[in-house]
């Protein structure tokens, strides 16, 4: 049995990239592979992994140049026999490469969102600084100790070797994927829907994922005060949490849709909300996949999208849903109100979705990691024998 550690600096609790490392934690066979997760976590991810059988290690306030944290990693990773180094974020990727640098350990980054993107997009002089440091580092170290970047969105693959921050040769993609057998149980939409209090009538316009400026949420409250204008008997749910609850919720107020809006907070059975819905709205400014559009296609929900990411690669324009260019609040209203009032192309998106969905199956992604474990691991173990010296045992 081999030993994969996770890495991650920020702390896990729910969202896209919990869901990728849960995933791995549930489907990956367990008589072949054990996870040790070095990363800060909520209690409630805690409970999670461990009871999916993860070791959990709340390695706090990581440092990307700092000597002795890169020193107190490495031995962390020696003292647990580490085998092999996974890292999902380009911040823990630096520390952590070096890390496993030292000790010889293989390495995967998974790329769940650019390197040009996870810094942020301020453009005063102290962000734009801190992002060409870390552009150039993780150039650095995507070609000099980078076993194999995975890159969950193709076009982020293709724009990164174009720009030659990561080396063809060592990228490649491996889509996220949803437990598809969730959204499978059988569901009476209409007791569903009573369970919420809505009348047969109203229209659910529903956003899922953390309250923040990345979304575009701004502009989805903005878009149902116009819509308002034109169409009764709709509501938005916001479920999720995040740093701009409050500022949504002043926003809200000042539209005067305090009646229209209704803020969920963070919620486990998510897959409920979207059997309820009539549309998934995501106006974000930047995306890669995101996991909720792959759970909104498998609950036969369709989605209004914005054109980032792969959003128009899991979502073909006028088929699953709607593709729309960002920041543009009109094209949001007019997708809106043209899947809203029409019961026919509900229908024929929403069975065009639940087909779609198949091709996100999270068994043929974690298949496809555990076969780069088992390629990786081969060649290191041809390669070198045991671990460096560099870190002294205890």
């Amino acid at each position: 049995m081999k030993t994969i550690a996770l890495l991650y600096e920020r702390e896990l609790d729910y969202g896209g990239v919990e869901s990728h490392i849960l995933t791995l934690l549930r489907r990956a066979d367990a008589r072949s592979f054990k996870f040790v997760i070095l990363a800060p976590v909520s209690e409630q991810f805690r409970s999670k992994a461990q009871m999916l059988g993860a070791k959990v290690i709340p390695l706090l306030h990581w440092s990307a140049f700092q000597p002795f944290f890169i020193y107190k990693l490495a031995k962390i990773l020696r003292l647990e026999a580490v085998d092999l180094a996974h890292i999902h974020s380009s911040i823990a990727a630096i520390p952590g490469r070096l890390a496993a640098l030292i000790l010889g350990l293989p390495v995967i980054v998974t790329v769940h969102l650019p390197v040009w993107l996870y810094h942020g997009n301020r453009q005063t002089l102290k962000p734009r600084l801190g992002r060409r440091v870390y552009i150039s580092l993780d150039k650095l170290l995507n070609h000099r100790a980078t076993s194999r970047l995975v890159f969950v969105s193709e076009r982020f693959r293709d724009q990164s070797v174009a720009a030659r921050i990561s080396p063809a040769e060592a990228s490649v993609v491996i889509p996220n994927g949803i437990d598809l057998d969730r959204f499978r149980r059988g569901v009476n939409r209409d007791e569903l829907r009573s369970s919420y209090n809505l009348s047969p009538d109203t229209k659910i316009v529903t956003f899922i994922g953390r309250l923040d400026e990345e979304k575009g949420l701004d502009l989805l409250l903005e878009a149902a005060a116009r819509l308002q204008l034109v169409l009764n008997g709709f509501e938005v749910w916001l479920v999720g949490d995040g740093p701009l609850k409050t500022q949504l919720e002043t926003q809200s107020h000042r539209l005067g849709l305090e009646d229209r809006v209704k803020f969920w907070g963070y919620q486990e059975q998510i897959e409920r909300f979207l059997f309820a819905s009539d549309v998934l709205a995501l106006p974000s400014h930047y995306e890669a996949m995101p996991v909720v559009l792959l759970e909104a296609l498998a609950a036969g929900t369709p989605s209004v999208v914005t054109q980032v990411g792969d959003n128009d690669l899991v979502i073909e324009n006028g088929e699953q849903g709607l593709v729309i260019p960002p920041n543009n609040v009109n094209a949001l209203v007019s997708a809106l109100h043209l899947i809203l009032t029409s019961a026919a192309m509900q229908r024929q998106m929403s069975e065009a979705a639940v087909l779609r969905s198949k091709d996100y199956d999270d068994i043929h992604m974690v298949r496809q990691y555990e076969a780069l474990y088992t390629e990786l691991l081969i060649k290191t173990r041809r390669s070198t024998e045991g671990y460096n010296n560099a870190i002294p045992p205890e």
